[in-house]
């Protein structure tokens, strides 16, 4: 029987003796001489062993292969003794300083696991200093994968460069940011304004006594300045003549008319491409908001982006809500009424507002018991927001008055009054009408439609639905209205209705939603309308599933589920920019 002793030290403990007669200049028998000079004592059979580049040098029928000095005249001193040390110990302290001196001196030793290495700590430490001079480097040298990573980097944190970074960017890499539909900004006038700023940093050293001192190499600045001002897209810098003279003048333009010129004459020309970069460019999402959840009343906000089928968390309102009414406008969303209890009947008297601009919600402080209502008709139409019916808490009763709020000045009016008092009706607008729909008081159940004439401001009475509903949900789409689900009473539908303003005539689909649902909230997206939430039986139980349906085809799809189950939520469809969506989080 055979045993084996194996001494997990004795490696180790070789080449550190080995190591330690390197730098002794024990049984050393070639020298290397850096490109500063510097002599560094090492072993030919070591270095033969250890390094592909001098097994060749010292093994093949080179020139080198006989002297005693050999001269490195590329590799600083700096570097060549950190790599030595690594080939005879197998270990080398990469730091953010050294890495890129490293990266060359592994790559012309032909040490391929440390240049990895030194390639990975490279993108690691990447930040706002070295990026420019990094992305320089990865460009030249490094394979695709690493300068599409560093270049990513880059087009994310360019906004963010100080004044010398800016200043040393190299005009190539400006004019690749620029070119670049990925460039990571806010705004187009954000390019506009890194435009500027770089050719102040690199070409005008400084001002004295109203005179301009240029850099030597600024005699083909107004060149310079003709070929790039075209990769700025001016068709989405929406500011008048004046308004972009005001922005150029924080720029202290005035001392550089030939610039100021130039912009404002992009401006009028619109020139520049057509598309918006993908950071500003606009996707539509539908924003899912409040609603009663399985232990309580939601604040929570999610977003739903139909072209990804994916959720997200965006952020939340400042009070939880449910039963309430949700109204878009160009740059803000406003929630109108509702309760804030579960089971109380705690009214939420005041109006929050969605700035998308901000990414925030805010209290709209209006006086006036209107807003105190559960279960009532809320639309938005030419800038005002009209409540119709619902449970008035100020009289516990179901009411048929409708008032319009200006949000902008927080003024009230009564409008004409409903022919029939109603609660959970639907409530939707066209171009030039209103439209209630179906509902519920104290005595039935409705299937009776109303519409509103704003020339004439009166209600007119149409064609009633084939069922009753109340908590239902409703789309406008191609000149008819889509009425989905509800409860008549007895059942929870999932039948949807379809109406013809032309022939004043509703006809129930033969396409139903695969789930029956009553609380619930839609969306119009596209060519599709987006069913999401709700309760499926009269007392329950609540769902998350979605689905969409197809108005083209009529056909019906199931797409991804809400992380929680809800009912008596709302939502509406807003056209955000990626910048934004991006700051949301993933359920």
């Amino acid at each position: 029987m055979e045993y084996c002793f194996k001494n997990e030290t004795y490696s180790n403990e070789f080449f550190a003796q080995l190591n330690t007669l390197r730098k002794s200049g024990v049984f050393c028998d070639v020298i290397l001489v850096s490109s500063d000079g510097i002599e560094f004592p090492v072993h030919r059979a070591v270095l033969t062993a250890g390094c592909m580049y001098f097994n060749a040098l010292f093994t093949i029928n080179m020139l080198e292969k006989q002297q005693t000095r050999v001269h490195l005249k590329t590799v600083p001193s700096s570097a060549l003794s950190e790599v030595l040390d690594y080939i005879y110990s197998g270990s080398l302290r990469v730091t953010k300083e050294s890495v890129a001196e490293f990266i060359f001196t592994s790559s012309m030793f032909l040490l391929l696991d440390l240049t990895e290495y030194c390639w990975d700590v490279f993108v690691k430490t990447l930040d706002l200093k070295n990026c420019i001079s990094r992305k320089i480097l990865a460009d030249s040298i490094s394979s695709a994968s690493i300068a599409n990573t560093v270049t990513h980097f880059v087009l994310k944190n360019f906004v963010n460069l100080d004044f010398q970074s800016l200043a040393e960017c190299p005009v190539t890499i400006l004019r690749e940011m620029l070119s670049c539909d990925e460039f990571v900004v806010c705004s187009e006038l954000e390019v506009l304004g890194i435009l500027v700023k770089w050719i102040l940093a690199r070409y005008f050293i400084s001002e004295q006594d109203d005179t301009v001192i240029l850099h030597e190499d600024a005699t083909n600045i107004s060149n310079l300045g003709e070929e790039l001002l075209p990769l700025v897209r001016f068709k989405f810098i929406p500011l008048t003549r004046e308004e972009l003279t005001a922005f150029l003048e924080s720029f202290a333009l005035s001392k550089h008319p030939w610039l100021r010129n130039a912009v404002l004459e992009r401006l009028e020309t619109n020139s520049g491409s057509s598309e918006a970069r993908l950071s500003y460019r606009e996707v539509d999402v539908i924003l899912v908001v409040g609603g009663q959840g399985e232990s309580s009343v939601l604040n929570q906000v999610c977003a739903y982006v139909p072209s990804s089928d994916q959720w997200l968390q965006a952020v939340p309102m400042q009070h939880p809500r449910r039963s309430f009414g949700l109204v878009s406008t160009d740059n803000a969303l406003y929630a109108v009424g509702g309760t804030m209890e579960k089971s109380a009947d705690t009214p939420v008297s005041f109006i929050e507002r969605y700035d998308t601009r901000k990414d925030v919600w805010e209290e709209i402080h209006v006086t006036s018991r209107e807003l105190e209502r559960d279960n009532a008709g809320v639309v938005g139409s030419h800038d005002q927001i009209v409540i119709s019916g619902g449970f008035a808490f100020t009289s516990c009763s179901v009411t048929s008055s409708v008032a319009e709020l200006n949000p902008a000045n927080g003024e009230w009016r009564e409008l004409a009054s409903l022919h029939t008092a109603r609660e959970g009706h639907v409530a939707i607008v066209d171009d030039v009408s209103i439209y209630v729909i179906g509902g519920k008081n104290q005595s039935r159940y409705l299937a009776s439609v109303e519409r509103y004439d704003k020339d004439t401001e009166t209600w007119k009475v149409l064609a009633p639905l084939n069922n009753s509903r109340t908590h239902a949900c409703a789309v406008w789409y191609k000149n008819n209205l889509y009425v989905f689900g509800g409860y008549d009473g007895e059942n929870v539908l999932n039948s949807v209705e379809v109406y013809d303003p032309n022939t004043d005539r509703w006809q129930l689909l033969p396409s139903s939603m695969t789930t029956a649902r009553m609380k619930f909230t839609v969306s119009l997206c596209g060519d599709e309308a987006f069913v999401i939430g709700g309760m499926t039986g009269s007392r329950g139980p609540m769902t998350c599933e979605v689905e969409k349906f197809n108005l083209l085809n009529s056909t019906w799809s199931n797409v991804s589920s809400m992380d929680e189950k809800k009912m008596e939520l709302n939502c509406a469809k807003l056209s955000l920019p990626n910048n934004l969506i991006a700051s949301f989080v993933r359920e």
